[in-house]
């Protein structure tokens, strides 16, 4: 029997991130199979999810949980993190209403799922929580050798969404869509990163001849990449995709092409989702992107930008692969996809309220 939960999720701050608004979304629709959910704040964004509301019916709504006997579960917001450990919020000093043994009581937990990190760096931020999901194997050891014992390997939460099957009205797929961040935030020497990724992707499109054949097109799905790709755009002659992708728009897009090239996480896993080929161009550094793909096999599906044998000579072999790459991403997604709610059943079946022990 599943134990009934309330979880109160962190809202995503990001509205300008399809993204991140993809994978909230995922999240809020995986744990309602598991308890009760509320979005924390005054806008849940979500159909069908209802928002904490003020102070005083969030102690309601939190009290009356525990009376159902509910557990309480806080959920952290997905995401890399990065050079700097989360901070932790102390709440303001003075009396509560509420007396200790009714704050024990209610003994609420938090969780993280679909979180990354940089291997070498900070991992005390995880100390606090009940349970953690990362989405690559590096990540999972990296918190394993700090002395984190709940934390498991949790497909990234784009791997929720239903793969649309690249046959049928898809015959007219072709081409290569493109479309970068300036910076990767997990890389320290962000300008000698940008210049590198600038001159690859610079010498891939100029000597893929697409476009001569109209056929390479750079886009964003993130406000804040639109004045790079658009510069990227002019530079290399490719045409530019006008207006960000949303949620409404983006598997119309992404159904067009054959292939994805993008340093951004979930232009990949979106353009994979759709039934393209997703091309990580990058550097090896760039640890959230990289251990993601190692981590689901797409080793081969990595073009280094300092790669000496060039990136058009990768890419090449890769659209000279396409037969074959296709199904094999399309197995891997929903393979994924699978233990994606296999682990979520299984760790809530499991989950303790006392959290790390």
């Amino acid at each position: 029997m599943k134990r009934k939960m309330l979880f109160l999720m962190s809202p995503t701050t990001r509205r300008d991130n399809l993204g991140d608004e993809l994978i909230f979304l995922h999240l809020a629709r995986a744990l309602e199979a598991h308890g009760t959910v509320l979005v924390k704040g005054s806008e849940s964004h979500v159909d069908g999810i209802s928002t904490l509301g003020s102070e005083w019916r969030s102690r309601t709504i939190r009290l009356l949980a525990r009376l159902r006997g509910q557990a309480i579960v806080n959920v952290h917001t997905p995401g890399a993190v990065l050079w700097v450990p989360e901070k932790r919020v102390r709440p303001p000093a003075g009396r509560s209403w509420i007396p200790d043994w009714v704050k024990a009581w209610v003994d609420e937990q938090d969780i993280a799922l679909g979180r990354s990190v940089i291997p070498g760096t900070d991992q005390s931020w995880a100390d606090k929580f009940a349970w953690l999901g990362v989405r690559d194997e590096a990540s999972l050891q990296a918190l394993r050798d700090h002395g984190i014992r709940n934390v498991v390997y949790l497909p990234d939460l784009a791997f929720l969404s239903p793969i649309e099957s690249p046959s049928g009205a898809d015959v007219e797929r072709s081409g290569i869509a493109l479309s970068f961040r300036k910076m990767a935030p997990d890389i320290r020497n962000s300008e000698q990163y940008t210049g590198a990724l600038q001159h690859a992707v610079g010498e891939l499109v100029g000597a893929s001849r697409l476009v001569q054949r109209n056929q390479a097109l750079f886009f964003h799905q993130v406000h804040e990449d639109a004045s790079f790709n658009h510069d990227l755009a002019i530079a290399t002659g490719a045409g530019e995709h006008p207006t960000r992708l949303t949620l409404d728009s983006y598997l119309d897009f992404y159904k067009r092409f054959s292939i994805v090239v993008s340093n951004r996480l979930h232009c990949l896993l979106l353009g994979a989702q759709a039934g393209a080929v997703p091309v990580a161009l990058t550097s090896q550094r760039h640890t959230k992107v990289v251990s993601l793909f190692e981590t689901v096999g797409w080793h081969k599906l990595i073009i280094d930008i300092d790669d000496p044998d060039g990136p058009p000579t990768r890419l090449d072999e890769i659209r000279e692969s396409l037969d074959r790459l296709q199904p094999m991403v399309q197995s891997e997604f929903n393979r994924q996809r699978q233990l994606g709610f296999d682990v979520l059943e299984q760790g809530f079946r499991s989950f303790k309220r006392q959290g790390r022990s």
